[in-house]
């Protein structure tokens, strides 16, 4: 997906606040068919992508990688998919949504 952001999750942080943008963190688990609805219908939307691109930095991870482990260091995921803005600059966590979120939900999220 053009929209992601391949890097670690201090990487993701690190660019988000150089580009002054919000980190969206999408944590996923292959098993979870939520997940897959999250990425054949939310970020696929055409007006989700353009709020990502305007507003965020996207990194989505699955919950059992070593990438994932830096991020659950200092945040919980309780249900996948699991979806939170970040402030790079500060590490607070300002909004989280679990489970499934559909396009019409994550229009409307801003930070």
């Amino acid at each position: 997906m053009e929209l992601l952001f391949t890097g670690s999750f201090d990487e993701a942080k690190q660019k988000a606040k150089m580009e002054n943008r919000y980190l969206l963190v999408n944590v996923q688990k292959e098993t979870v068919f939520n997940s897959q609805l999250l990425n054949r219908d939310t970020w696929s939307n055409e007006a989700v992508k353009d709020l990502v691109r305007r507003y965020y930095l996207l990194w989505q991870v699955y919950e059992d990688t070593r990438k994932c482990a830096d991020y659950s260091m200092w945040y919980q995921a309780y249900e996948m998919p699991h979806v939170a803005i970040l402030d790079p600059r500060t590490g607070e966590r300002m909004a989280v949504k679990e489970g499934h979120i559909p396009p019409e939900v994550m229009r409307s999220w801003r930070s």
